[in-house]
């Protein structure tokens, strides 16, 4: 049971930073940033885009893991995962 809703939760994340990025290119000004590759002053370089897509394989990982891992292991990987995603936030 609580395997289930930890990677429910983790769906329900995805879907969420998805949203945020959908609308994010809905916006016209940050839509013309992005196609030059400067946003807000931020270089989208091809190590930003990568250090990007790493952080977004953390839930998607998460999903597996947390149906997948015994006990102990899946509590820690979830404080982790869920405190590396909160500073990436912040």
């Amino acid at each position: 049971m609580r395997k289930t809703i930890l990677s429910t939760l983790w769906i329900f994340v995805i879907f969420n930073y998805m949203y945020c990025d959908i609308l994010g290119l809905m916006n016209s000004g940050l839509l013309k940033q992005y196609i030059t590759g400067i946003v807000n002053g931020l270089v989208m370089s091809e190590g930003f885009l990568l250090f990007g897509a790493i952080l977004m394989e953390i839930p998607i990982a998460m999903i597996l893991l947390s149906r997948t891992l015994n006990y102990q292991a899946n509590r820690w990987t979830n404080i982790i995962a869920t405190s590396i995603k909160t500073i990436a936030i912040i």
